[in-house]
């Protein structure tokens, strides 16, 4: 394949989501990986969960993650675009 990757690291927060150093209020951390296919014309976004606060419960952070999820999805809008979210810890 012919493309690209990049990689970043976004943190949930109660307020929404925060790129960057991780901040003290951080329930979850995220990494976003998007490769853009050059070839075909088209990208893929691939969410994996790398850590999960043990001081949150699994069903607090899952209610803020629905409550911020636009953010995950927010390129879903764009017709040639793959987007895989993988399971929570």
């Amino acid at each position: 394949m012919i493309g690209s990757g990049i990689l970043t690291e976004h943190h949930l927060t109660p307020v929404g989501w925060a790129a960057g150093n991780p901040p003290a209020d951080r329930v979850e951390t995220w990494t976003r990986r998007v490769f853009e296919d050059l070839r075909y014309g088209r990208e893929e976004v691939h969410w994996h969960c790398e850590w999960a606060s043990p001081d949150v419960m699994r069903d607090d952070r899952d209610a803020l993650r629905v409550k911020h999820d636009h953010f995950m999805w927010e390129s879903v809008r764009f017709r040639r675009l793959i987007v895989s979210i993988g399971a929570p810890l």
